[in-house]
Parts: structure tokens; C-alpha cells; sequence
């Protein structure tokens, strides 16, 4: 039978920092594709006999529940002989709540990922698990570290230093910050302040319509306040319009180059479209063609005998420097066959280590980096 679902307090920590933006922000109460693969995620990194071979998960997850893992014994061996919290529900102080006819403990309250107490009780550690892609809060400000913090000092009020980890594996990056108890009392004073606010948005119902909230608020459909923004953000979105004189002081300037880009971006993407659509056509249809174009093809070969080439290649007068530019591979489908034989969790390690000893050997260089523009998902 599946486990119930845990009760959640209405004002649980990772809501804080949209409650704080927008008072009546509302979560989404559906799981996702997404959600349910951080999900995993987290279980699998919490659960040591969650096998990284396990078919759930695939070799990025597998790589990214080995790296909090690996985070979190790390923080173990370093400081030996402490207090392990794992997943333990936690309220911030002993305030009680009334939401809808029903009694909450604590201002806020939730389930932290990790927490260790080192030894001697005043100094601790807490991470949060992010599986996502998208970037969080830093550390520094972010109200959902802090409120688990409050919530670990109000269990253990012998803290003095409480240090937050936000882990994210999937960008390869970790953000802390260090709190000490002269910082407490301010921290407390800023999540009550946006609990109360929040408590008294759902009399009144005034809340503040912003792009980064709003996006993940479950009451984008109903609210009138994000309408009315919606009507005004829509403004910007005017049909697109080519510069007069393209110049070089425009291309050089970012704010006008801005729009350059995206000019480049979405033509780009309508010539590769049309392009298809024009030559899928006239392969359909044998006595069709744009005037003034001709039909080619092209067809990779096979390299049997690559010495063989090099000699013919020579004899027919082409330089050294020449046959050095012509000989490269792609080493793809060697670092796929590195990553399917090695370990779920060190695919990626195993690749780079191979890539790294054909450098040492010199049987590999690595090339200058090639850098390009990309268009921000927004």
C-alpha cells in the first residue's frame, strides 16, 4: 500500500520566500514529472539501501543522489561524534496557528533533508536537497534554510552556529551560509512577519503580483491582481521589428544588441523550419523544386584503413599540417562505451578520468573552448 501523504503546515519553509513576494501565494498541488523525479531523488539520497543500480533511476539521478550523499558523509568525517536528523518534521517555535478551522504548531514547520549536530551541541550543520535545474535563493537569504534553522535552535536551543547548505548536484554547485545566535532573534522576527502578513492577506485578500512567484502559484487562473499585471506585461510583447540601420555602435551596445539576438535567434529558427519543410517537400515530390535550387545529398563514410588514407592522402601532395586537420575523431561513442561500463553514480567521473590519462599520454590535446551565445529560458 503507498505510505500516506504527510501533513504539511500551510506555511511550510519552502513557501516562505513566495509568501514574503506575494502574501496569498498558493502552491501547486499536483505532482509533476519533475516533482516526482526529485522526489526520488531525495528518498533514494536519504535511504543508503536505495541502490544506485536501481532501475528508477537513471545515470544523471544515480551521479546526483551519489554527490549528496558523498556531501553529507563528508560533513560526518569532519566532524566525528554527532546528532544525524534526517527528514524529521520540526517546528520553529511553540506559537499556535489556527488555518481553516485547523490547529498548526508552530509559526512554520517542516521535514529538513539533513541536519548534524556536531559534538558538544553549539555548532550544527543543515542541507537541503535541490534536484532541480532551476538556481535557488542563496543561502544567505534564503527563508527556507532559515527557517529550518530556527526550527533545529528552538529543538536545541544550546546552538549558537547553524551553517545551511543548499546542495544541487544537477548544477554542479553548493551554496552556504553560516548563522550565528546574535542573528536569531532577526531571523525569527522576519518569517513571523511573513506568516502574519500571509495570515491577514487571506482576510483581506491583498497580495503583490510578481513574474518569479507568480509562475509556480496555483492561483494564476482566479487572481485578479496577476490579471491586471498580466495586461501590462503584455504590452512588451510587440511584434517583432528590425532596426532601421543596423550599425556598429548598436551591435556593440548590449541593451540595443539585445534585441539583435533575438532577431538572430528566432530567424534562425524560421530558416532551419522553412528549410525542412521546403526539402521534405520536394523529396515527396520528385518534379518539385524552388526555382533556382538543385537537390544534394550527403553520406558519411566508414574509415576501413586509416593509415591506408594517411599514405594516399601524402601521395597525393597533401601536407602534414593538412592530414593533422583531417584526422580527427569524435570520441563519443568511446566515452559511451567508458560510461556503460562503469559503475551508476561514477559515469561521468569515469569518462572525464579517461578523457584526462589520453591527455597525459599525449595521445589527446584539449582544444581552445568554443563560446557561443544562448538565449535564456525565461
Amino acid at each position: 500500500m503507498p505510505e500516506p501523504k504527510r501533513a504539511h503546515h500551510p506555511f511550510s519553509p519552502s513557501k516562505l520566500q513566495y509568501l514574503e513576494a506575494s502574501p496569498l501565494f498558493k502552491g501547486e498541488d499536483h505532482e509533476t514529472e519533475k516533482s516526482l523525479a526529485g522526489t526520488k531523488q531525495h528518498d533514494a539520497t536519504e535511504d543508503d539501501k536505495f541502490s544506485l543500480d536501481d532501475p528508477r533511476l537513471n545515470d544523471e539521478e544515480a551521479e546526483a543522489v551519489l554527490a549528496c550523499r558523498n556531501f553529507r558523509e563528508d560533513i560526518k568525517r569532519k566532524h566525528p561524534g554527532g546528532i544525524a536528523l534526517s527528514e524529521v518534521y520540526l517546528p520553529m517555535d511553540d506559537d499556535k496557528l489556527e488555518v481553516d478551522g485547523v490547529i498548526w504548531e508552530g509559526t512554520t514547520a517542516g521535514y529538513l533533508d539533513f541536519a548534524w549536530i556536531r559534538a558538544g551541541g553549539t555548532e550544527a550543520e543543515i542541507c537541503d536537497w535541490k534536484f532541480g535545474l532551476w538556481s535557488v535563493e542563496p543561502a544567505e537569504n534564503n527563508l527556507q534554510g532559515i527557517a529550518y534553522l530556527l526550527s533545529l535552535v528552538f529543538a536545541y536551543p544550546s546552538l549558537k552556529k547553524v551553517t545551511v547548505h543548499f546542495v544541487c548536484p544537477h548544477q554542479n554547485s553548493v551554496d552556504s551560509h553560516t548563522f550565528t545566535s546574535d542573528q536569531f532573534n532577526n531571523l525569527s522576527l522576519r518569517v513571523k512577519t511573513v506568516v502574519s502578513r500571509a495570515l491577514q492577506a487571506r482576510k483581506d485578500s491583498n497580495c503583490t503580483a510578481t513574474v518569479s512567484t507568480c509562475l509556480w502559484c496555483a492561483n494564476k487562473g482566479t487572481c485578479p491582481v496577476l490579471a491586471k499585471f498580466a495586461l501590462k506585461v503584455g504590452h512588451k510583447y510587440a511584434p517583432a521589428e528590425v532596426p532601421e540601420n543596423v550599425t556598429p555602435s548598436l551591435m556593440t551596445d548590449p541593451a540595443s544588441s539585445t534585441q539583435l539576438c533575438g532577431i538572430a535567434d528566432l530567424m534562425a529558427a524560421w530558416a532551419k523550419a522553412v528549410r525542412a519543410q521546403l526539402t521534405a517537400h520536394a523529396i515527396e515530390n520528385e518534379d518539385w523544386l524552388p526555382e533556382g535550387y538543385v537537390m544534394r545529398s550527403r553520406q558519411d563514410n566508414k574509415i576501413l584503413d586509416w593509415k591506408g588514407i594517411r599514405a594516399a592522402a601524402k601521395a597525393a601532395g597533401v601536407t602534414e599540417a593538412q592530414l593533422d586537420e583531417a584526422m580527427r575523431i569524435t570520441l563519443t561513442p568511446i566515452d559511451k562505451a567508458i560510461s556503460d561500463m562503469s559503475e551508476r553514480g561514477g559515469k561521468k567521473i569515469a569518462v572525464a578520468a579517461f578523457k584526462e590519462s589520453l591527455v597525459q599520454q599525449k595521445l589527446m590535446e584539449k582544444e581552445s573552448p568554443i563560446y557561443f551565445l544562448e538565449r535564456l529560458k525565461t
